[in-house]
């Protein structure tokens, strides 16, 4: 004798309601939300950044600009510029102060390089100034340019002239 099973219909229909209700659910959240952003063709505000900028040595009053925006280093030589697009920011970068004078005697500072990354560039700075020599002997004697066999210049990076 076979005996067979007969199964509910209950579970099946239960089944069914729970894929209505999901799909009530969905179209209920579309309906009162609205589309997504980029279905509807709405754009989305890219966050701001800070972009620091440092000199090397540390310089007041170097004006710089990223894209439309300029800053001016403090005493401790750092500017900072909120921008939207972080990419190349180095390149980007206009230094509007390319020479710096002294605050004090003569020369000038002069933008060397640009480096860093997107949120942190350094510009390094060399300086220049005039200077003059004097040679003397051990006992106090000066000497004259005759008496000079070499003269050898190295500069903060030991390149030497």
């Amino acid at each position: 004798m076979t005996t067979q099973t007969r199964r509910s219909p209950a579970p099946l229909a239960a089944v069914r309601s729970v894929g209505t209700m999901v799909a009530l659910l969905l179209a209920t959240v579309v309906t009162v939300t609205g589309p997504w952003p980029s279905s509807a063709g709405a754009s989305v505000t890219p966050a701001t950044r800070t972009v620091q900028i440092r000199t090397v040595p540390p310089l007041e009053g170097v004006r710089v600009r990223l894209d439309d925006t300029e800053a001016v280093s403090d005493a401790s030589g750092v500017a900072t510029i909120k921008t939207a697009n972080i990419t190349d920011t180095a390149t980007r970068l206009v230094v509007v102060d390319e020479k710096v004078p002294l605050t004090a005697g003569d020369g000038h500072y002069e933008l060397s390089r640009v480096f860093g990354n997107s949120l942190e560039l350094i510009l390094g700075f060399d300086l220049y100034r005039e200077v003059a020599f004097r040679f003397q002997t051990i006992q106090g004697r000066d000497l004259t340019y005759d008496e000079i066999g070499s003269l050898q210049l190295k500069n903060t990076l030991g390149g030497r002239y």
